[in-house]
């Protein structure tokens, strides 16, 4: 089965976004780029703690230029929300 034109563009825009978001994350937390931030959390990932989530929000804030609203903090908890928060704000109109 071969992804459509649209499933296309949605893998290169997840990629992207990841490699952005890797590096901000990484560079935050004092973490290798080679981490593996898949399971990564403020539970989970030693160093990830109420400062340094701040300022990394922050960071994501200016290299994405996207404005967070309460709720959206809410699911910045974990790598994987941060990231998918960060391509449902990149897709919308």
């Amino acid at each position: 089965m071969s992804c459509g034109p649209q499933q296309a563009v949605d893998a290169r825009l997840m990629r992207g976004v990841s490699t952005r978001l890797d590096d901000s994350v990484c560079a935050c937390l004092d973490l290798s780029a080679d981490e593996d931030l898949s399971e990564a959390g403020m539970v989970t990932t030693p160093g990830w703690d109420a400062l340094r989530h701040i300022k990394m929000l922050l960071t994501i804030k200016q290299k994405f230029a996207v404005e967070f609203s309460s709720r959206d903090i809410a699911q910045t908890q974990l790598y994987q929300g941060i990231r998918d928060l960060l391509v449902s704000m990149t897709t919308q109109p």
